[in-house]
């Protein structure tokens, strides 16, 4: 499988860092893992499948659980305890009354205590008065670190949409028209593919170059700009190439595929009989408008 597949799945650019890949593998799964999902656990459970698998692939390793994760791996740890012990009230000849059962916070608290204790080798020390104040300064410095750090990360996920308004400002004086050639366009109609990147996603033409523009545009996070564009957080990652193509355009300000199809590329010379085609007419357009 191509890895640009990959990238895809998780709504990234083949220039996405790691930290960008940690990022949004986190954020999908948060998003799969809401009650937006809750009536549909099949397509939730295919869906983190291969958002994981799509981690594990563009990083090399597997992804730390989540906290989710480890409240299930909780649960079952603490079905497992109540099975092994027996608390059946179908399956005693006493009954025990619910007030007198110990809860399983007091059985897993004294499970705890049965395990081996490890050999205790804490040193212990008095510091004198003159160490107090340093260790106090030093303490007070690395608070204030941390709490910077998480500053900074809380801020880290906010996405700004400033630096997209600045560039529609920037690519809406570019003429779409300018290197087109609309001669003899009726004969070749026949040859247009309308749907070329239907019910494909990060394997087409259109996808690539779609990514291409991304990047003449200064784009990393394809996520987050199709976000910006069309106020669905998850809009990149769940519709197929074609369609998204098609939003790209409407955002460049240029005409739509049907309105061009058949047109030659000055630039090129070359048909444009599908969107992948159109898409390298735009890419050469904003190119040359830098």
């Amino acid at each position: 499988m191509d890895r640009h597949y990959y990238y895809r799945l998780l709504g990234l650019t083949c220039e996405a860092s790691q930290s960008q890949i940690k990022k949004a593998y986190e954020a999908r799964m948060t998003k799969l893992n809401s009650p937006d999902y809750a009536d549909d656990p099949e397509y939730r459970r295919k869906k983190k499948a291969e958002a994981t698998m799509a981690y594990r692939v563009l990083t090399g390793s597997a992804p730390t659980p989540t906290r989710g994760q480890k409240k299930n791996r909780f649960e079952r740890f603490k079905d497992a305890l109540e099975s092994k012990e027996g608390w059946d009230d179908d399956d005693c000849d006493v009954c025990v009354d619910e007030e007198d059962k110990p809860s399983f916070k007091d059985r897993f608290e004294n499970t705890l205590k049965q395990l081996p204790k490890k050999r205790n080798t804490t040193v212990t020390f008095s510091p004198n008065k003159a160490a107090v104040i340093p260790l106090f300064v030093i303490g007070f410095a690395i608070l204030t670190v941390i709490g910077t750090i998480f500053a900074m990360i809380a801020e880290d996920g906010v996405s700004d949409f400033s630096e997209y308004d600045s560039m529609e400002t920037e690519i809406s004086y570019i003429d779409y028209y300018e290197e087109l050639d609309f001669s003899q366009q009726a004969n070749y109609s026949a040859k247009v593919d309308w749907d070329e990147g239907a019910d494909e996603y990060g394997t087409s033409d259109t996808y690539y170059v779609t990514r291409d523009i991304l990047t003449v545009l200064g784009v990393n996070d394809a996520d987050d700009f199709f976000w910006y564009i069309t106020g669905d957080e998850y809009y990149y990652q769940e519709q197929d190439d074609l369609t998204c193509a098609d939003v790209l355009i409407d955002w460049l300000g240029a005409p739509v595929f049907d309105e061009v199809a058949g047109a030659r590329n000055e630039y090129t010379q070359e048909r444009i009989l599908n969107h992948a085609d159109y898409l390298e007419y735009l890419d050469d357009c904003i190119w040359n408008s830098f």
